[in-house]
């Protein structure tokens, strides 16, 4: 994750530089949004994120132990649907890109 985060701030530095969007910069951010979504996959398709049980919730002042056993599992539920809509996001990002780099590529002008 590190590494994505690096590359996504170094590809913002060198775009803040040159000021417009070139066919590199343009593939160095397809290729930014590709690993992130690498990444996002990775971690929607691993063990949980948030090592939660109904012990700690109830260790932690959460009164009802059925209660605790209910909402476990959908804290892992929903964190996996956001990491859904961060890769549903990602991949419009990775196709916005692509199209804009093609049009670019015809027209002979770069498309922000």
């Amino acid at each position: 994750m590190n590494i994505g985060w690096v590359a996504g701030i170094a590809l913002n530095l060198v775009h803040l530089r040159t000021g417009r969007w070139t066919p590199v910069t343009r593939a160095a951010s397809i290729a930014v949004s590709i690993l992130q979504l690498v990444i996002l996959v990775l971690l929607i398709t691993g063990p949980d994120i948030v090592a939660l049980t109904p012990e700690l919730l109830t260790g932690g002042g959460f009164t009802d132990p059925g209660a605790a056993e209910t909402v476990v599992p959908w804290v892992g539920r929903s964190i996996r649907i956001g990491l859904a809509f961060g890769i549903l996001g990602t991949t419009v990002e990775i196709v916005q890109g692509i199209v804009r780099l093609v049009r670019a590529g015809n027209s002979g002008r770069l498309v922000p």
